[in-house]
Parts: structure tokens; C-alpha cells; sequence
């Protein structure tokens, strides 16, 4: 004797879909605030990795080229530039931009908005021997800089950059809020 059976379709029922789509919700949700501190500590890095860029370049091209190389730093709203220029010396007190000296000059510039916070002396001047030189108003034994994102969460959305007096420049990741400062000796 035949026995007649009903087949049943596979498929997913509503309430099935509904339970996997509120599942995926709350990982989002888990993921978002995560994703949003990831990206933030993104930028700083690699704002960080570009400053230091330019300040390698200073350093370099006032080796090679056997002159005084100065980066001048600028913050503005959620941004910051910086630039490099030979200087021409004349004697000890006159030093002045070059304009027609045959150096790589650079320039670079975190656009305005991106939430990061430059603050850096004005000028950094490298010699010919790549050590920071005594020209210039902004002089000290040792030059930081501190990047921070407006909304710093963590420990990788502070960075202060240091420029030693022998021209080496090193970076390091702060707590948010910790002072950005080179410690005393």
C-alpha cells in the first residue's frame, strides 16, 4: 500500500527572519561605537605619521643641501598645515625663506573638519647637521607637538611628537587628557 505524505517547502517563517534581522541589530549596534573610536584613531595616526614625514624632510634637506631648513606649523579649526623652506643667512641675525633655493619644499595640510587638534611651536629650524639650530623665536632644548582628536577617547587618539635637540624625532600615544610636555631632566 502506497502512503501519501505531504512534503513541507523549506524555507524561513516570519518570525524566523524577524529574530535574525533584531540578532543583527544588536551587533550593529555593539560594532558601531567601536568602528567610530577605530577610525578616530586612524586619523591621528596617520596625521601623526605626515607631520613627522615633513619633519624628516627638514631634516634631510637641511643636511643636503648644507643650510638652515625651517617648518612652519599652523592649526586653524579642526586642522593644521605645515611647510618647509631654506633659509638664506646673510649672517647670524638675518635669516630669511629663500625663495629661489633648489630644495624639495613640502607642504602639508589635514583638512579643516577632521576633528584633529595641532598644538606645536610656530617654527622648527634644523642646521646643517640636521640638529635642531638656536634660530628663530620658538627655540628650545627639545620641540613638542601634540596631536589630539576634539572628541579623544582612549589611549590612541592623543599623540605628542618630539623633535630633540640632535634632530631625532619621536612619537608616543597618550591618554586622552594626559599633559603633552617633555619631562623634565
Amino acid at each position: 500500500m502506497k502512503s501519501l505524505s505531504i512534503s513541507r517547502c523549506a524555507g524561513i517563517t516570519l518570525l524566523e527572519l524577524m529574530i535574525v534581522i533584531a540578532v543583527l541589530g544588536i551587533l550593529a549596534a555593539i560594532a558601531v561605537p567601536n568602528l567610530r573610536q577605530v577610525i578616530n584613531n586612524n586619523r591621528v595616526a596617520a596625521q601623526s605619521n605626515e607631520l613627522v614625514t615633513l619633519l624628516h624632510l627638514a631634516r634631510s634637506q637641511a643636511v643636503r643641501l648644507d643650510s638652515l631648513v625651517e617648518v612652519r606649523l599652523g592649526s586653524n579649526d579642526g586642522g593644521w598645515s605645515g611647510e618647509v623652506f631654506v633659509r638664506e643667512c646673510d649672517d647670524e641675525d638675518d635669516c630669511d625663506p629663500d625663495p629661489d633655493c633648489p630644495a624639495v619644499e613640502g607642504f602639508v595640510r589635514c583638512v579643516a573638519g577632521t576633528g584633529l587638534t595641532l598644538r606645536s611651536p610656530n617654527e622648527i629650524i634644523f642646521n646643517n647637521r640636521g640638529y635642531l639650530s638656536d634660530e628663530g623665536s620658538d627655540f628650545a632644548p627639545q620641540q613638542v607637538m601634540c596631536l589630539e582628536h576634539l572628541s579623544c577617547q582612549g589611549s590612541s587618539q592623543h599623540r605628542v611628537i618630539r623633535v630633540l635637540s640632535t634632530g631625532q624625532i619621536q612619537t608616543e600615544s597618550l591618554a586622552c587628557g594626559a599633559v603633552c610636555a617633555f619631562p623634565s631632566p
